[in-house]
Parts: C-alpha cells; sequence; structure tokens
C-alpha cells in the first residue's frame, strides 16, 4: 500500500494514466467523505489534460455533473467545481471540471482533428472517472457548457454523443449549429439526454446559437431555451440558469 505522503500516485487502466496532482489523494478509499475531491492529470492515446474532481459529502453519488469551461477556464477548474458542487451535490451528483485536452486549451473544433477530444472526454468520464468512483453505467451525466464550453457542447459533443448518456446537456451563454448531422435523425438517442439553452439576445453568440436552435428544431429535436436581455457576455448568475433549467427539464421528463 503506498503511504499518504508520497507525492504522486499513478493509476493504469485502459491504456490511460492518471496522475493525482495533490499527495493527499487516492482512489482507494471511495467512502471517505471528500477523499478523491482534487485536480489530477490525465493522458491518452486522445491527448493530455487535467480534470478537477469535487465529491460530495456523501458515501456514493448516483452521477456526474461535467462543467466545461469557457476560453482561458482551464486554469480555473477548482473554482468552476466549488461554484457547480452548490447545485450538483442536492443531486447527489460528483463535479467533474476537465480541461480542454486540445493544442488551444478550448473546447470547440477549431482545428484539424479536433473531433479527438470528444472522445477524450468520454474516455475520461466513463472508462476512468465512473468506474473508480463506482458509478454504476448509464446513471444520470449532466452536462454543463459554459461560451467556449457551450459552443463545443451543442455544437460538437450532443449531436455525436448524446445516445451515449442519461441525464441533461445544458448551454449557457454559447451555442452553435451541429457540426455531425448524421445522427439527428435518430430522434430516440435524444429524449433520454435533453438540451437546453440560456443565452442573453445581445451576446455575441447568439446568432450562431440561434442558428443552432434552428437545426434541432428543424430535425424535430426539442431544445428547451431562455433567451435574455442582458448586455454582454455571460452577464448572469451561471449556477442560478443552469439550476433553472435543468429544474424544467427533469420536469418535462415526468
Amino acid at each position: 500500500m503506498m503511504r499518504p505522503n508520497q507525492r504522486l500516485k499513478v493509476f493504469l487502466q485502459l491504456g490511460c494514466v492518471l496522475v493525482a496532482a495533490s499527495a493527499s489523494l487516492a482512489f482507494a478509499n471511495a467512502n471517505t467523505k471528500d477523499v478523491l475531491s482534487g485536480t489530477y492529470k490525465a493522458s491518452s492515446p486522445y491527448g493530455n489534460t487535467s480534470f478537477h474532481l469535487e465529491q460530495c459529502h456523501h458515501k456514493t453519488h448516483s452521477g456526474l455533473m461535467v462543467v466545461l469551461h469557457g476560453r482561458g477556464g482551464h486554469t480555473q477548474l477548482d473554482k468552476l467545481a466549488q461554484r457547480f458542487k452548490t447545485i450538483a451535490c442536492p443531486r447527489n451528483l460528483a463535479v467533474v471540471v476537465p480541461a480542454a485536452s486540445s493544442s488551444n486549451q478550448n473546447w470547440p473544433f477549431e482545428r484539424e482533428g479536433g473531433d479527438k477530444q470528444d472522445l477524450f472526454l468520454i474516455e475520461i468520464l466513463k472508462n476512468k472517472i465512473q468506474k473508480k468512483i463506482k458509478i454504476p453505467e448509464q446513471s444520470e451525466t449532466v452536462f454543463i457548457g459554459i461560451s467556449a464550453g457551450a459552443t463545443f457542447l451543442m455544437g460538437d459533443f450532443y449531436p455525436r454523443h448524446a445516445h451515449l448518456f442519461k441525464g441533461a446537456a445544458i448551454a449557457l451563454c454559447g451555442g452553435s449549429w451541429p457540426t455531425d448531422k448524421s445522427k439527428l435523425k435518430e430522434k430516440e438517442n435524444f429524449k433520454k439526454f435533453p438540451l437546453a439553452l440560456r443565452i442573453s439576445n445581445k451576446d455575441f453568440l447568439y446568432k450562431q446559437s440561434e442558428a443552432g436552435l434552428r437545426t434541432y428544431e428543424a430535425h424535430g429535436i426539442p431544445v428547451i431555451k431562455k433567451i435574455t436581455h442582458e448586455q454582454g457576455h455571460c452577464n448572469f448568475p451561471l449556477e442560478t440558469a443552469a439550476e433553472e433549467l435543468l429544474n424544467e427539464l427533469n420536469s418535462k421528463k415526468k
């Protein structure tokens, strides 16, 4: 057994290496309060990144809340996790805030090979984190994208991989049209993983987000939308907006 004061803990599983960034972190005892909370480095064939994992005070979690940062947000993973923990823990969800693994440290598919980034995200979430903290397969996963993270979520990740998840996808102050429309005709794939958007019509990302809304609706995939009128970009309480949309999505499932 590794001693608690060892500086690095390395975990090998399915070709992926997770390196704890804090000596106090360990995957060994998932029943200890907040034992896994901390920032980890990760590498795989798809790229290198880090993610912050924030657990609640429960002994087990029923799912994950995954927060995708905006441009420059890779330096504030822990702060984002703490903010969204306030709405995740009442739902018994552990919070994961991954850093974009692309060379420009941003989520959207802006460069050739960007589609590998979503494959890496799936690998980290499903093959590593869920298994390590014993979250059952097909448990609830709530994705929240902010700004560029919302553009990636709504435009790149959601149309390709909605069929792999159940829960909800929420885009805040950002969005886009689907970059891959091949799966949009399979409407059943989106019923278990509905999409919601909140953005101001004065936001510089509004037009592309509106184009995304039109595309999804044209394919018969409903999107819950809240269009507001704040000046500026992301100029509203993000956690409150996410919670309101999540409550609305859940109410429509009943």
